[in-house]
């Protein structure tokens, strides 16, 4: 079990402060987000060769799936992965976090 995450960032260390999971955070949610959009790219090659009824559908698939996943990078630069207290130093960007999604 890890420790609580504390409140007050005087008590982080600059280790701490420095931490951010951001990275990790993209390194798995990328990979993810690579299969889903091969998977919506192989459906939409068969519907527009093989079946010829490419919909409006496929376009809107893949749209979404990029719009989300570059909300989701966008929200880990402005402090995501990191710990609350340090997010909340810089009021704009911990602001900016709900807004993002």
């Amino acid at each position: 079990m890890s420790a609580p995450a504390p409140k007050d960032i005087s008590v982080l260390s600059p280790e701490a402060i420095a931490y951010t999971n951001g990275p990790v955070l993209l390194a798995r949610t990328g990979p993810i987000y690579a299969v889903a959009l091969l998977t919506v790219l192989l459906r939409s090659y068969s519907r527009w060769f093989i079946v010829k009824s490419f919909g409006k559908d496929h376009s809107t698939m893949m749209a979404f799936a990029t719009v989300c996943f570059a909300s989701y990078a966008y929200q880990v630069s402005l402090g995501v992965g990191k710990y609350v207290p340090v997010v909340q130093v810089d009021e704009e960007k911990y602001r900016q976090i709900p807004k993002a999604r």
